[in-house]
This record gives C-alpha cells, sequence and structure tokens, in this order.
C-alpha cells in the first residue's frame, strides 16, 4: 500500500516538472521572439518599449527574459506597434498583405465563377474571350475531376486532375 501511494506520487511530480519544464522552454523561445521583435520595429531599448506599452521596465524585462508572460492587452498593443503577434506566440511568421490585396482578396471571393475566370485572364496577360459561363464550364466540362476527403497530406482539399491536351 505504502509503495503504491510513493509511486503515484513520484509519477504525479514528474509529470509536473516535465510540464514546467516544457512551460520554461517555450516561454524561452517567446522571450528572444519579443526581443527579436521590438529591434525589429526599431525600439531599440526595454525603457522605450515599456513606455510605449504603457508597462514598467522591469516587466518589459521580465518578458524578454521569460520569467513573465504578457496578457492579451500588452499583445494588442504590441500588435499596433507593428509586432507579428503570430509569430511572437507560435515562431511562424504571418504573411501580410496590403488593404489593395485585401480588398482584391475579398472581391475574388464574392466574384461567381465568370468573373473569376476573366479576372485571372486579365492578370496572366492573356486575351479576354466574350465567353458565357455557360460556354467556360463546357469547356472544362469531364476535364477537372474533385477529389474530397483523405489524399495522402490533402485531407478535406480539392485536388484538380486536368487530362492532357489530344494532339
Amino acid at each position: 500500500m505504502m509503495f503504491g501511494i510513493f509511486y503515484i506520487i513520484m509519477g504525479t511530480i514528474v509529470l509536473f516538472v516535465k510540464l514546467y519544464l516544457e512551460v520554461c522552454v517555450n516561454n524561452s523561445y517567446l522571450s528572444e521572439r519579443l526581443k527579436s521583435e521590438r529591434v525589429s520595429v526599431d525600439v531599440q531599448s526595454q525603457g522605450k518599449m515599456a513606455e510605449l506599452v504603457g508597462i514598467s521596465r522591469e516587466m518589459w524585462g521580465k518578458y524578454e527574459r521569460g520569467s513573465a508572460m504578457p496578457g492579451a492587452e500588452v499583445f494588442i498593443k504590441l500588435e499596433k506597434l507593428g509586432f507579428d503577434i503570430g509569430y511572437v506566440i507560435s515562431g511562424k511568421r504571418t504573411p501580410s498583405i496590403s488593404d489593395e490585396e485585401m480588398l482584391v482578396l475579398t472581391a475574388w471571393r464574392k466574384a461567381d465563377f465568370l468573373t473569376k475566370h476573366k479576372a485571372l485572364q486579365l492578370l496572366n496577360g492573356e486575351e479576354t474571350e466574350s465567353q458565357t459561363q455557360e460556354e467556360i464550364r463546357q469547356k472544362f466540362e469531364g476535364s477537372i475531376q474533385n477529389i474530397h476527403g483523405a489524399v495522402k497530406n490533402a485531407a478535406g482539399r480539392d485536388i484538380n486532375n486536368y487530362p492532357q491536351k489530344k494532339k
């Protein structure tokens, strides 16, 4: 009985130590990325950064040493200053797009098939043919095969299988 309780306690301690070390390592990377982003937005001192975010210099120092974690309010202020918050948190860069690109993307998502087809022709420098949506669909009828579901590393994605042109 005593040994059973002992093993449960030891297992729990080991689990907590592993979790603690994982948090420390991840927090260490986050702190390095915070400093990297601070320098990339051309704020050279921790004091100046703390002032811009509205916290003490000591607290910003703790963020960069990994001994404290910024809260949501700080992350919102950092994003407004130009920080890539996705990168700070995950280590993966978030691609930025301009307002103009966002307008094009929004219009694209709202466009019908014919409009998208004509837009692609223009963007690719092709001559735009005066075709109806039905004529374009007939042109591609039977040449596109949509496969839904798990296909190797493309689970849930559409895969287009275009046949070779007949000679």
